[in-house]
């Protein structure tokens, strides 16, 4: 009798299964923990994004929350190196304000581990949440992606910002939708990343999330609002301004977009002109939304599908989003697979494997980001769109491919 259809699923989760793959992941989450813990034995990340987060804190402690849009001020302080400058509402201090508590190294380390920690303990709540029985490589694979360094090694809150989007779609999984709404309310300290968090919400009919997102937002704006003054809108307004002028040597755009992730960002970095990487990044914007919105509208894909391609493109969508957001590319690369559905072709592996790294093989060669972020986001949509075609594809009972979508370990699942 012939053997019946298999599909990519069982093959890529079958693998995941596997002694090598456990040793793998294992080896590798090994290299990354030892490299992060002998960055924070140095001072190599103080020169990276984190200064300029202790000194709001320190500034928000103060009083002295305007001073945050004074460069001159940043820049007078011994201990803050880094060229970054305060974009962010003012409700963001409030999240930040603890390390005002704390001396910068110490506030750095504290900062990252929690951080860390928060994004390993919000992976495995999800995975068990949208692929109970999933294979530990797979978890593995989730906290020891390569993309996961960047962030922590510059001090950066990104991963933070990625453990609240998987605590949030944990919590809607699991049926707390209002709850999820409150996380996500919070993460709109940083709106660039939220806009296709949105998308989502609506697309799915998810009204108490979307209320319970914005009335958190709301009161959070409004309380810190009452704490820093009216005056802060627009001063922040202005240094978004400022910070979005075009740069005056092709140098100088070349050191500023070469390390974003969207096409913006890539186009720029180039050389072309910035009308044409606008048009290229309002068109990247659209086509998210659009395969976003088709997604989620169909409540018969399966979760880990969903929540894998939002998390693939929240890095390309908008612009101005840096290399130490493309941890969302990981994040999607391992939630397709947990998906169960993906087809394990050459090009399925070729793109989750882009996906998984991103990054990190443009950088090696000294390339912009966008080579590899922009290809491996579209590789994600056709990836979830032909897989959503073979799950709408019949399969007869008793077949390989039968039984619970998204399954990992079913007892269906014949070998």
């Amino acid at each position: 009798m012939d053997r019946p259809r298999e599909t990519g699923d069982n093959r890529l989760t079958r693998w995941f299964g596997t002694t090598t793959a456990r040793r793998l992941f294992i080896v590798t989450a090994t290299l990354v923990t030892l490299r992060l813990l002998l960055l924070y034995a140095g001072d190599e990340a103080l020169s990276g994004d984190f200064p300029v987060f202790h000194t709001a804190a320190q500034a928000f402690a103060a009083g002295e929350t305007m001073r945050l849009f004074d460069d001159a001020f940043l820049d007078a302080r011994p201990e803050d190196s880094s060229t970054q400058r305060w974009l962010y509402p003012p409700h963001a201090l409030l999240l930040f304000s603890p390390l005002s508590l704390m001396d910068m190294e110490t506030a750095f380390i504290v900062s990252g581990v929690m951080g860390w920690a928060f994004f390993a303990l919000a992976g495995a709540w999800l995975l068990r949440v949208v692929a109970p029985g999933a294979p530990a490589a797979l978890y593995l694979a989730l906290i020891a992606a390569p993309a996961c360094f960047w962030p922590q090694s510059m001090g950066h809150p990104s991963l933070l910002w990625f453990a609240g989007l998987l605590t949030a779609m944990a919590l809607r999984e699991g049926g707390r939708r209002v709850a999820a709404g409150v996380v996500i309310g919070i993460l709109t300290y940083k709106l660039t990343l939220g806009v296709l968090v949105a998308v989502a919400l609506v697309a799915a009919r998810d009204w108490r999330g979307v209320i319970a997102a914005a009335c958190t937002a709301l009161a959070l704006s409004t309380l810190a609002t009452f704490w820093v003054g009216l005056d802060y809108w627009p001063a922040l307004a202005g240094k978004v301004l400022e910070h979005l002028s075009p740069p005056d040597t092709a140098q100088q755009a070349y050191d500023l977009f070469y390390r974003q992730t969207g096409p913006a960002g890539l186009i720029a970095a180039l050389g072309g002109p910035l009308p044409l990487a606008s048009i290229a990044q309002v068109v990247m914007l659209l086509i998210c939304m659009i395969a976003v919105a088709v997604t989620w509208t169909n409540r018969e894909t399966p979760p880990a599908l969903r929540i894998g391609l939002l998390a693939a493109l929240i890095p390309v969508a908008m612009p101005a989003v840096w290399f130490y957001d493309a941890v969302g590319l990981s994040i999607g690369a391992v939630l397709l697979v947990a998906s169960g559905i993906i087809p394990a072709t050459g090009l399925g592996i070729a793109i989750l494997v882009l996906l998984y790294l991103n990054v990190l093989l443009p950088f090696l060669l000294g390339q912009p980001a966008g080579l590899a972020t922009i290809p491996a986001a579209l590789g994600a949509i056709w990836l979830t769109a032909t897989a959503r075609m073979r799950f709408a594809t019949p399969i007869p009972s008793g077949t390989v491919a039968a039984g619970r979508p998204g399954a990992l370990n079913d007892p269906k699942i014949e070998e």
